[in-house]
């Protein structure tokens, strides 16, 4: 654990990956993307790619990377993760919350219609 006698200190929180000096921005063929400094690598999924997430045809990082620098990238993908599900989970309850008002006021005006 950086910190810890005889280990790295810790580098601080980075709240988006382009804090980071080792992800640069670059337009990877006409698309917002990022070269990475540990290996050269131009992609578009960077946190993915230096955190080694295989999947998704997204080329991992072949460079080692200090441990200092995977917990940063570790916590702030942690970090976006956790507010991405919750987004997507109230997304979905307005959605639903939608639906069922539109169902219900659809109903209310059947059964005007046919008093």
């Amino acid at each position: 654990m950086c910190g810890e006698e005889g280990e790295e200190v810790c580098l601080p929180a980075i709240s988006t990956v382009w804090e980071c000096a080792y992800i640069n921005y670059k337009d990877v063929n006409g698309k917002e993307g990022w070269e990475c400094q540990w290996c050269g690598q131009l992609g578009q999924w960077a946190m993915r790619h230096v955190l080694k997430l295989k999947g998704g045809d997204i080329a991992i990082c072949k460079a080692v990377i200090s441990v200092r620098y995977r917990d940063q990238y570790q916590a702030l993908y942690s970090y976006d993760r956790q507010f991405t599900r919750v987004d997507s989970k109230r997304k979905l309850d307005e959605i639903i919350r939608d639906s069922v008002t539109e169902q219900q006021e659809a109903a209310v005006q059947s059964i005007l219609d046919t008093a």
